[in-house]
């Protein structure tokens, strides 16, 4: 890279560009607000991402937004955008350089004249702010776990971290060797089990007091570490009267540790923050300032890393909407086990899964679940795996066949059933069960085909145009067919392989060809979940013929025609005898 001529471009921008420390840093002098303000940059060996600058201290502007603190003190690095996501010209380096000033440059102007826009921004940035102040010994991160839905102030149980042992080391283990917080009301959660154990809460005993409360508003994050405990105290009055209630109790108590957890609204979103207050003699929490200083007590900040279902399920891109849906799910087979996982951390809150087989070592390459759940059944092991994955979702397991669960009783308390056997006949019949027996669940039946071809999936909506049978019509005869009209193999040819008798056949596909089918069938069964897919539907995905046809096997005309892959479709077809015209 020639720094000079990077220097030379962003002097022609009208700034006092400087090379400095050998030629090794760059720093760059401007005029904001009447005042100097200083950018200074450290050449990397490889320009690999947007180049960083820092504000060097002393500009007198006090606190700015999207400006992290270094050494507590007004000046450091600048934000404008995500380094590693912003695309680098490194052949022409000295353009990414002028972009990068002028960005800065426009940022510290607006937020230096526009006090109110600076105010807005440092509190979209909160948590940046915050967790800069949470550096302990070593710059480790102090943090805490929590447990609570936000709803309203409550008492919180706090587990202080576990000592690491000789003989079971703790020190990969961040829920061990983190102190967690678990409100009142959900100690003995049901859906909590694998946090505790993961944790190892029961032998971790409770630690001073404390309570969680959110906030009606908030002010911008601390400077400094110091600057904490005056600026709790700003704080109070944000609370609502749940807080004021728990706070006024902690008035009343004595002891030398006291945990206190917020959660407050910012710009596009909510924020949570805890702080952590000790004091070497037992006495209650303070009730202002001065009396904290008085007492010897000091407020550690901390950052929160929530185990909420609020914080948890919209984070990894679930819907909170879905909370309440409750989902059978029959088969889980290596479709139905993908699709088990991406219902849940869509968010269904309660799904029940259905199958009596055991998993074996022949599953294990296309498979969701792993070598240690050999011999268990596919139910009880997805719902094990699902508790410590999305530990929110209530799941039931049921060993039984589809044709198990033909009583309406038991099958009209869901919101929707996704049918994942690959057994035509068995869904037929149990397609006209639900029909004869008035049961208006809406019902998912999704396969896919061998040699990766494609996959298909239809939702069947009680009360709308569009049925089961819809999906079997012949499209030669137009009459009803026991193949279905969407498939892409032809029918009548042998698609299975053998490979250890009458008893080993299996249909070849791979994990990535069941994965594809359980996205198209999880997308329908989410869709219509959120009420976005209000009638029947069908989707398939289209894959490659090259599989197939080096087995000598025809494909359907809507293979050869089909351009509509992963397009959600009507599924009413008018020459179905049975709902037609």
């Amino acid at each position: 890279m020639n720094k000079d001529h990077v220097r030379r471009s962003i002097a022609e921008l009208g700034y006092n560009a400087r090379l400095e420390e050998a030629g090794s840093k760059l720093t760059v002098e401007l005029a904001i607000g009447g005042r100097t303000v200083k950018l200074a940059h450290t050449f990397p060996d490889h320009l690999l991402r947007v180049p960083k600058f820092y504000l060097l201290k002393g500009h007198g502007f006090g606190k700015l937004a999207h400006v992290l603190t270094s050494e507590y003190d007004e000046g450091g690095e600048v934000c404008i955008a995500d380094p590693s996501s912003t695309a680098v010209n490194a052949d022409r380096p000295e353009l990414a350089y002028r972009a990068t000033v002028e960005g800065h440059v426009r940022l510290l102007t607006r937020l230096i004249e526009d006090p109110v826009y600076n105010r807005i921004e440092q509190l979209r940035e909160f948590d940046a702010h915050w967790r800069n102040l949470c550096y302990g010994p070593g710059r480790r991160q102090n943090e805490l776990f929590v447990v609570w839905d936000g709803e309203e102030a409550e008492k919180l149980h706090v587990k202080p971290p576990r000592t690491n042992s000789g003989k079971n080391p703790a020190s990969d283990k961040d829920l061990q060797t983190r102190p967690v917080a678990l409100a009142s009301s959900l100690l003995n959660h049901p859906n909590l089990v694998a946090v505790r154990d993961r944790a190892e809460l029961k032998i971790r005993q409770i630690v001073g007091r404390a309570f969680a409360a959110p906030l009606n508003d908030l002010e911008p994050a601390p400077m400094t570490p110091s600057d904490v405990l005056p600026w709790f105290f700003s704080m109070v009055d944000h609370m609502d009267s749940s807080g004021h209630r728990q706070l006024k109790l902690l008035h009343k108590k004595q002891n030398y540790e006291f945990w206190l957890v917020f959660l407050a609204p910012i710009p596009d979103g909510e924020t949570m923050f805890a702080i952590q207050w000790l004091s070497h003699s037992k006495c209650p929490f303070p009730k202002s300032a001065e009396e904290a200083e008085a007492l010897g007590w000091t407020a550690k900040p901390h950052t929160v890393r929530s185990l909420s279902r609020r914080s948890l399920v919209p984070r990894g891109g679930g819907s909170l909407d879905l909370t309440d849906k409750s989902v059978l799910l029959v088969g889980c087979g290596s479709v139905g086990g993908e699709i088990a996982l991406r219902l849940t951390s869509s968010g269904v809150g309660c799904l029940t899964l259905s199958d009596p087989d055991k998993l074996s070592e022949d599953n294990l390459y296309r498979h969701a679940l792993s070598l240690n759940h050999i011999g268990q059944y596919k139910t009880k092991a997805i719902a094990h795996d699902i508790a410590h994955k999305h530990p929110w979702a209530k799941v039931r397991s049921w060993n039984k066949l589809l044709e198990d669960l033909w009583k309406p009783d038991v099958l009209r308390q869901f919101d929707l059933i996704v049918i994942a056997i690959g057994s035509p006949n068995v869904e037929r019949f149990f397609a006209e069960y639900c029909n004869a027996k008035s049961i208006n669940v809406p019902v998912m039946t999704c396969w896919l085909e061998g040699y990766g071809i494609g996959g298909h999936a239809i939702l069947v909506i009680p009360g709308t145009k569009g049925c089961w049978h819809c999906a079997y019509v012949n499209p030669q005869t137009l009459s009803r067919d026991l193949v279905s009209n969407l498939n892409f193999l032809a029918p009548d040819q042998v698609t299975m392989r053998n490979q250890g008798g009458c008893g080993a056949q299996f249909l070849p596909f791979s994990g990535i060809a069941a994965g594809y089918t359980a996205s198209i069938a999880t997308d329908l069964a989410v869709h219509f979940l959120e009420d976005r897919v209000t009638s029947s539907s069908k989707v398939s995905w289209k894959g490659s013929s090259v599989g197939a046809e080096q087995e000598s096997l025809a494909v359907t005309w809507r293979y050869q025609h089909f351009t509509e892959s992963l397009c959600i479709l009507p599924l009413h077809n008018s020459n179905c005898d049975l709902c037609g015209m």
